[in-house]
């Protein structure tokens, strides 16, 4: 790294180059990634060492002061205005939607709120999908669905081939045994059994016929 006048600011010694670890909320210190003996570390701009080289990997994630760690064990998240694990688990993979952050290990799904950086669910789910009022999930395991809240009580239980959301929150469309229907969080039939695919749209849900594909009748958010 140079000054704008050609003098350097920390000399060539590294494996690979410095790349700045953005998303950073910080002052008085820029963050640099750094590899040596092929293991990556944390030096600032004094090339002071902030975090030790003992990482396969280190990245920046979507979360504010947060950067991703990967040793032989897995990948976990590391805060570095706290200098301390953001969270005490490890995963293989993550992606992060606006409130959850979803990590995976092993075939299974945890979600962790990313607001406060709490981890709501053990390994136990296939898949967790966080629905649009930020309380409750559909989750999955061993091809079994279920709807959730963030205490990780069952609200519509297993025993639905399928559950899809809706534009209503407290309406789900449910599938067992090729025959649709639409429940309430109470896990209340409200509308159904019917052979016929049940789909919502923005404003209404719509009924059709699978084999013609035919509109058999389309209902409002009132099921009117």
């Amino acid at each position: 790294i140079l000054h704008n006048n050609g003098q350097p600011v920390i000399t060539a010694q590294y494996d690979k180059p410095l790349r700045n670890l953005g998303n950073i909320k910080s002052d008085s210190i820029i963050f640099l990634k750094a590899c040596k003996n092929n293991l990556y570390g944390v030096v600032d701009m004094n090339n002071r060492t902030m975090l030790p080289f003992q990482y396969k990997n280190i990245e920046p994630t979507f979360l504010v002061n947060t950067i991703e760690l990967t040793t032989d064990e897995g990948k976990q998240l590391y805060n570095m205005n706290k200098k301390q694990l953001a969270l005490n688990l490890f995963y293989d993979k993550s992606s992060v939607s606006d409130r959850y952050l979803y990590l995976k290990r092993n075939g299974l799904e945890t979600a962790v709120d990313c607001k406060h950086m709490q981890l709501l669910f053990p390994y136990k789910y296939n898949s967790i999908l966080g629905l649009n009022d930020n309380e409750h999930f559909i989750v999955t395991t061993e091809g079994k669905t279920a709807v959730v809240n963030r205490q990780d009580k069952q609200l519509i239980p297993y025993g639905y081939d399928e559950i899809k959301v809706t534009n209503k929150p407290n309406l789900f469309i449910i599938k067992k045994e090729n025959q649709y229907g639409i429940v309430n969080l109470k896990n209340e039939l409200v509308y159904g059994m019917t052979p016929y695919h049940i789909e919502a749209y923005n404003d209404h849900i719509e009924l059709t016929d699978i084999s013609t594909w035919e509109t058999i009748k389309k209902l409002d958010y009132n099921l009117k």
